[in-house]
């Protein structure tokens, strides 16, 4: 693998790192880690197989720059703007502008390229093997030769320096004639910092930071046009000159009207060969907004007089800053509004509890109102409910359940609906949303405080468990009233066991066939199993279940009788699976299925 060392102590202790796939194996001739821009703290590594990065301080690496698998990395920088540099040992830089995606290769000479640096306005530099320093002013579409005063042109490397006393000053350094140091070799135009950040900017308010310009060529530098790329920052002045080593300060203002990250740039076009420069601007508007979570309406429905319904809604802060609610009220005092949490962080939730409390018999609407520091206050929630007066139906079950009922027979249960409002009840009707339950209508009027009895039908069509909701119809307040119903179907087939024991699974067809209302089913069993015999409709629909139930070894033969199904083309299925036998040590056995065979019938009426 190969081998990478760090220190985090200024060099006083050196700590290894073992590199491996995918540089298993390659030379890494060059490392570098950006401290500004888009790539600013991550770590690459230039290598005899491209350009490889980590973002994890060296555990685990990803090739970014696909220069070819010939080619030899001797260098690689980083613009400000996020596009990538990387010196192969082709005699040629290559380029790219979407992050190692795609990539252009752009001739400085014949030579091999060893080096690279660039400045933080754009001004990329190149030290060859043989041919000396090279710069280019346009990102690399054309190079010119630096090399008065180099006493060698063997150049192995470049570096520029952004910070200190020697700022803006690139460093070379050769083969055997020492170090060359370039102060005139940059831009003429310099900027004191390359970015501004404002971090925090209260909505409606305005923060100013500056920006030096210092003219470090030997003429007059005319400064024409200095433009913002968006209106949410301005900058003063918008153009001077100055006299050579002079300098001119500039101040951004940055006024946003929203919550959120505005990001930008100014640039300075001059009569500098760098021009346009850029500085790059960073802007978070600050303040709180919110958003009602589930519904902005809150819908009661109806209320007993003298009693009262409490709905509730979630009030968001999707805002950046701390949210304070100042004031809640209503429109109608039949609304009363309340909160658990009146300051909310970003990101987090007051909960909006709203009481229904009507008065009279009616209708009701009115809204709720909530006033905050947020941008979008007031916030309103819509309120409606209904004050519900008389007559008013009881029925003194709310379910019934009619336990285990043959298939095709009938069961009856009772219950009892008494009027306990002030008006009479007129009953429209009863409605069933499963037709194996039903009501025996009456629809002659109830007075106040009258009763009667009412009869609920099951009959089951189908075995297993069913559910149902029965609704009441009438000229009540709270109309449709329902009662819940379940029921359990029983098979209405018996299985009847013949002589003797077969050699084999056997599916019988069925007789007669087609069959009204009831029809035969004959199969063999050569061992014990699990049987389930079940009917499928022509869509594949399970709609009866025969048999279902564990046998022994035999002939056996059982009677179906239709109850409810329709006429039609159906098909009856015979599934047979293991049992475990009763000694089985093993804990879960596995289940398996020893026969399956399916066949046709046909219903007619």
């Amino acid at each position: 693998a190969s081998t990478m060392y760090f220190s985090d102590n200024n060099g006083a202790y050196w700590s290894r790192i073992e590199i491996d796939n995918p540089l298993v194996h390659t030379s890494t001739p060059f490392l570098l880690i950006p401290t500004r821009g888009k790539f600013n703290g991550q770590v690459f590594a230039g290598t005899n197989w491209g350009v490889y990065r980590t973002l994890n301080d060296g555990i685990d690496w990803e090739r970014v720059v696909p220069v070819g698998s010939n080619f030899q990395v001797n260098s690689f920088t980083v613009s400000y703007r996020g596009d990538m540099y990387a010196a192969a040992s082709d005699s040629a830089v290559y380029k790219s502008t979407d992050e190692g995606l795609h990539w252009n290769k752009v001739g400085v000479t014949d030579d091999k390229v060893l080096s690279l640096a660039i400045t933080p306005n754009g001004v990329l530099f190149a030290a060859t093997y043989g041919r000396g320093v090279y710069r280019s002013l346009d990102d690399g579409a054309s190079w010119h030769s630096l090399n008065s005063g180099l006493e060698n042109e063997l150049m192995l490397s470049l570096v520029y320096a952004e910070a200190g006393e020697k700022s803006t000053y690139i460093y070379a350094g050769g083969t055997g004639l020492g170090t060359f140091i370039s102060r005139n070799s940059t831009t003429p135009f310099s900027l004191n910092r390359y970015d501004l950040l404002f971090p925090d900017v209260k909505v409606g308010m305005s923060h100013t930071d500056s920006i030096m310009v210092t003219n470090m060529d030997t003429t007059w530098l005319t400064i024409g046009s200095v433009e913002p790329s968006n209106e949410y920052y301005t900058v003063t002045p918008s153009e001077t000159t100055l006299a050579i080593g002079e300098s001119a300060w500039f101040y951004v203002t940055f006024s946003p009207d929203w919550y959120g990250t505005y990001n930008a740039n100014v640039e300075f076009r001059s009569s500098a060969n760098s021009s346009p420069d850029e500085v790059l601007l960073y802007g978070i508007g600050r303040a709180a907004d919110t958003k009602l979570i589930y519904t902005n309406t809150l819908a009661y429905g109806r209320v007993l007089l003298g009693h009262f319904s409490d709905m509730s809604t979630r009030l968001k802060n999707v805002g950046n800053d701390t949210l304070k609610i100042s004031s809640m009220y209503t429109t109608d005092s039949v609304f009363t509004i309340t909160t658990d949490n009146t300051v909310v962080l970003p990101g987090e939730y007051a909960l909006i509890t709203v009481r229904f409390t009507p008065q009279y018999h009616g209708p009701y609407v009115g809204h709720a109102v909530i006033e905050s520091n947020s941008m979008v206050s007031p916030d309103t929630i819509w309120l409606n409910g209904f004050g519900r007066g008389y007559p008013v139906p009881f029925m003194n079950v709310s379910q019934v359940n009619f336990g285990n009922v043959k298939i095709g027979k009938q069961k009856d249960s009772l219950f009892t609906l008494t009027n306990i409002g002030v008006d009479t009840l007129w009953i429209s009707k009863f409605e069933s949303n499963n037709s194996q339950f039903s009501v025996k209508i009456d629809k002659s009027p109830l007075p106040p405080g009258g009763y009667r009895t009412f009869t609920i039908i099951f009959t089951p069509f189908a075995k297993g468990e069913t559910f149902g909701t029965l609704y009441l119809h009438s000229n009540s307040l709270s109309s449709p009233d329902s009662i819940q119903v379940h029921g359990l179907g029983d098979p209405n087939t018996d299985i009847l066991t013949l002589e003797g024991v077969p050699s084999r699974f056997i599916l019988y067809q069925n007789y007669p066939n087609p069959f009204n209302p009831s029809t035969t089913i004959r199969f063999a069993l050569p061992e014990e199993g699990g049987v389930k015999i079940s009917l499928f409709d022509m869509l594949g629909n399970e709609v009866a279940i025969v048999v279902e139930e564990v046998l022994p070894a035999g002939f056996y033969e059982t009677h179906w009788r239709n109850s409810g199904l329709p006429s039609g083309v159906y098909f009856y299925r015979l599934t047979v699976k293991s049992v475990r036998p009763a000694d089985d040590p093993e804990p879960n056995p596995p289940v398996l299925r020893l026969f399956e065979e399916m066949k046709k019938l046909i219903l007619v009426k």
